[in-house]
């Protein structure tokens, strides 16, 4: 049986007011470790969790995870659970334990091995816990209580009230605020090279969104005597809401940081180099956007989604096309997290937006277009929503773009 040891990984630390409090910081290593945990479960390797640090144990846990999640029709459940089965969840904190018993929860693990975990999990949950292990909880408060800690739960809940109710107002705004009334004012950040793309999106991310680009020049780029402009979807092919791990794109800034370094698995992500985006910490945040929308909720999913752990996010086109002619996002295929752009071959056209965004973006910073300018690629990319009916149109959000 195939066995894992520690990996040595660099790390970044989660920031400011979702984050942890200090002392209780999540390191988040390079994604590596992730693809190597998920090799050696994919390959019917067993990893017990002993000696890894608070870094690799999420990025095992996250595999594992990834694994169960992906098996929607359950044709791997008795592979998955053997791999559970073999993770001691005494060697680690909060956060991954109390993910180990939902996952032994959903793969029906044996009651005297659950009760094992849940021990844990109940001894955790007495004790302080950082906002990471908070997010875990609230997401999954229901499964938890059925799972047999109500009791504890509802402790939880009373004594992180406050942190609960910012939850609330984080995962609720998208209903009960309107987002972004003047993007034309977002400023533009000394790192993006001027450069902004924005994304508009309905609240229901199963509809088109609608991507622009504005230059260093405050101007918008055009193309074919319009406003240049794609379709692109930021929905969850697990049909899960942003603050959840596989969620929908979470609203809010990014930094756009280059390429990933190869075009590889294209199946999944298309053949050209995806995208590298990167979440704003909320100090950044506020040198970007007006005061009037920094009152507001909309922008902090992404913070929200930080302190979950989320990472790895990316723009990219798909290997993949969408053959269902009911489709609410015809030529777009979901993602489980990521933007996603047209890309195939359809009746009506072939697609390669990536490509054309790739070039895009670099005109817009004035670099040549070649492959290795690619990696030079920077800008600020907004997410934020607009209410209606339907794919998000061009004709409107030129109004409040000022196109």
């Amino acid at each position: 049986m195939t066995k894992l040891s520690a990996l040595p990984l660099c790390a970044m630390v989660l920031g400011l007011s979702l984050a942890s409090p200090p002392g209780m910081a999540l390191n988040l290593p390079v994604p590596d470790a992730y693809e190597a945990f998920r090799s050696v479960l994919e390959r019917g390797g067993d990893v017990s969790g002993l000696g890894l640090t608070r870094s690799d144990a999420k990025y095992l846990v996250d595999a594992l995870w990834d694994l169960v999640a992906e098996d929607q029709t359950r044709v791997r459940t008795s592979e998955a659970l053997k791999r559970w089965e073999a993770i001691d969840a005494s060697a680690f904190e909060a956060p991954e334990r109390i993910r180990l018993l939902l996952l032994g929860l959903k793969l029906q693990a044996r009651a005297a091995q659950i009760g094992k975990v849940r021990n844990l999990v109940r001894t955790s949950l007495s004790g302080t816990l950082d906002r990471r292990a908070l997010v875990i909880i609230f997401n999954h408060a229901q499964a938890l209580r059925d799972g047999g800690l109500d009791a504890e739960i509802t402790e939880v809940e009373l004594r992180n009230r406050e942190f609960l109710e910012t939850y609330q107002s984080i995962t609720g705004a998208r209903t009960s605020e309107a987002a972004l009334e003047d993007p034309a004012s977002i400023l533009q950040s000394t790192r993006s090279a001027g450069t902004v793309v924005f994304v508009a999106c309905r609240p229901d991310r199963a509809l088109p969104c609608l991507l622009k680009v504005r230059q260093k020049n405050s101007k918008f780029v055009r193309s074919g005597g319009q406003a240049f402009h794609l379709p692109v979807l930021a929905f969850s092919r697990l049909k899960l809401p942003f603050h959840h791990e596989n969620g929908e794109t979470p609203a809010g800034v990014y930094f756009v940081d280059g390429v990933m370094p190869v075009a590889d698995k294209q199946l999944e992500f298309g053949r050209n180099r995806r995208l590298i985006l990167n979440f704003a910490d909320e100090a950044a945040v506020r040198t970007i956007l007006p005061a009037t929308e920094l009152e507001k909720h909309w922008w902090r999913e992404t913070l929200l989604a930080k302190t979950l752990g989320r990472s790895n996010l990316r723009a990219h086109g798909t290997g993949v096309t969408n053959t269902d002619p009911s489709s609410t996002h015809p030529q777009l295929v979901p993602s489980v997290g990521c933007l996603k752009l047209r890309e195939g071959s359809y009746p009506e056209r072939t697609f390669d937006d990536q490509r054309v965004f790739l070039d895009v973006l670099m005109r817009a910073q004035g670099l040549p277009l070649k492959s290795t300018n690619e990696t030079h690629i920077r800008a600020t990319l907004v997410i934020f929503h607009v209410s209606g009916a339907g794919a998000v149109a061009l004709e409107e959000i030129e109004p409040f773009l000022n196109l």
